[in-house]
């Protein structure tokens, strides 16, 4: 599988498949989320294309970058497989997008609606995540009843000092308020993904107007 998205909806693919030991039950999975020639070229050279599925995944459909994508490998699977091209390709995108209407009238093999409600950094746990993850062979009932029992953690009616989402946010929003600028994220070697994705989220989600925490992921120890 070559999954064919930027920021929101490759990275958490990518974390899941760098972190899932798939015991070789599901799918290999490529993320192509670089306009570089060369990853590109790498991608390319990497597969035999009339054994890929490729997952165009863009929640506004109209993604630059992911359009280029999509046609540069729908074009050298045409050449390969011919009429068969559209059974390469999966979309995955919030409904009534442009790459809805296209993937319909392209006949691909499926194509999969996401929640428009719910913003790409945090989509994980929607189509953009649970596609991929299901496709490399994780076991989403587990991985769902895991995500549910920290949702229950961080409810509305767990006590302050209990409840790891507010403590989390109330240190950094002290260490911010009080000159700390930084945030050092250090992991276990099998946990390195997850940094570079939490790296992510709050660049994304609290560096706004000069303010916020810049984040480090995987700081080298001195």
């Amino acid at each position: 599988v070559v999954l064919l998205g930027m920021g929101g909806s490759s990275l958490a693919p990518e974390v899941l498949s760098l972190m899932h030991d798939g015991e070789g039950k599901g799918l290999k999975l490529t993320i192509l989320d670089s306009t570089d020639p060369d990853q590109v070229s790498s991608v390319r050279e990497s597969i035999e294309i009339d054994k890929t599925l490729f997952v165009v995944a863009s929640k506004s459909g109209t993604t630059g970058e992911i359009n280029a994508f999509f046609s540069y490998f729908w074009e050298e699977c045409s050449r390969k497989v011919g009429i068969r091209t559209g059974s390469h390709f999966v979309a995955i995108t919030d409904p009534g997008t442009r790459l809805h209407a296209q993937a319909r009238e392209l006949q691909f093999r499926k194509v999969i609606n996401a929640d428009p409600q719910v913003g790409g950094r945090n989509s994980a746990l929607t189509a953009f995540g649970l596609v991929p993850a299901g496709l490399i062979g994780m076991d989403l009932n587990r991985f769902l009843a895991f995500a549910k029992r920290m949702q229950a953690a961080c409810s509305p009616d767990v006590p302050t000092q209990a409840n790891p989402g507010i403590v989390l946010g109330a240190v950094l929003g002290v260490a911010t308020m009080s000159g700390r600028d930084k945030l050092t994220i250090l992991t276990d070697p099998e946990w390195e993904p997850f940094g570079a994705w939490m790296e992510q989220l709050i660049a994304e989600s609290s560096g706004k107007n000069g303010q916020g925490i810049v984040p480090v992921a995987n700081e080298p120890e001195l």
